[in-house]
């Protein structure tokens, strides 16, 4: 049996990324790790570590080498602060395989100046997008974000010209972008590639508890699906993305890609597009399915889970 290092199992994404492999075909032994003892995971894996925070990364990166010496065969980094530490340090993580996006990819999606400048650049669709000291010249509201931002982490709507300024002296490093369209036509759409075959699906959602998704409607569009195919082709992706849009008279503009397993992994594998496990699948060589979407409506809805643990 094949053993696989997942972080931040903690995390919802890394709850979704577990249950989706035990629904797969993969008979792996699962080790986890997080910075919490007590978490929703912790009796999911077959062994759980406590880790160091990545903010202190030299303890970090020595941590999880230790364990990758225990004879790991799959490491799966899950959060975008993970993923760039092991991005810029990958020499130090060669005794297995890495599940993480090419380094293309990541220089990209991790930025996201970069990430609207080069969409843009290939035809599509986003955000107006000012870097801090730009002449801004576009109505309120606005949306300030951090370049190397998390998710909807460190993601503001400012409404006039002092909030705008504040916004901009508070935050690290920030960008400008415009604020597209309305909340009630948010997408969210994940692309899986193995540079052969290109598998989609495209979710309108409303956010919820921690800025997951609490539910979602299963979208079925053409003009997504050439959206996905051009995604895939100008990364040249061999991973998967999590790319958030929102609707521009009648188009879909893309404010966000986050170069990682998302949170919906948990309602997408549910319904056969499972893309941890083509993930494995595309490292072991293997070929990857053609997803076909369910046809009719398709309503998901996210719970909060309790769980105790006694000692």
């Amino acid at each position: 049996m094949k053993k696989i290092l997942i972080t931040a199992v903690g995390g919802d994404i890394g709850y979704g990324l577990i249950k989706a492999i035990k629904a797969s075909d993969h008979d792996l032994h699962i080790v986890g790790c997080d910075i919490r003892n007590y978490n929703v995971s912790y009796d999911m894996v077959d062994e759980f570590y406590i880790c160091p925070p990545y903010g202190d990364e030299e303890k970090w990166i020595d941590f999880i080498i230790g364990l990758l010496k225990q004879g790991v065969d799959y490491f799966w980094p899950v959060t975008e602060p993970e993923i760039k530490i092991v991005m810029e340090n990958k020499e130090r993580f060669s005794d297995c395989k890495i599940v993480i996006n090419e380094d293309f990819v990541l220089d990209i999606a991790m930025n996201k100046e970069k990430t609207a400048s080069f969409l843009s650049d290939n035809g599509i669709l986003t955000p107006q997008t000012w870097e801090k000291g730009d002449e801004i010249r576009h109505s309120f509201p606005l949306i300030v974000k951090e370049r190397f931002g998390c998710g909807s982490h460190g993601v503001y709507v400012v409404n006039d010209e002092n909030e705008l300024n504040v916004s901009l002296e508070y935050m690290e490093d920030p960008i400008v972008q415009e604020y597209v369209g309305d909340i009630d036509e948010e997408y969210t759409l994940t692309v899986f590639s193995d540079g052969q075959v290109t598998n989609y699906i495209l979710f309108k959602r409303e956010l919820g508890f921690g800025g997951m998704s609490r539910y979602v409607e299963l979208v079925h569009d053409e003009k997504v699906e050439t959206l996905a195919g051009r995604i895939a082709k100008i990364f040249n992706l061999k991973g998967s993305l999590n790319i958030q849009m929102r609707k521009k008279n009648s188009d879909y503009c893309v404010f966000e890609i986050n170069p990682r397993i998302s949170s919906t992994i948990g309602f997408r594998y549910r319904l056969g597009f499972n893309d941890a496990s083509w993930w494995i699948d595309m490292i072991e060589g293997k070929s990857i399915p053609s997803f076909e979407q369910p046809h009719g409506r398709v309503y998901g809805v996210r719970s909060v889970e309790e769980k105790f643990f006694f000692e």
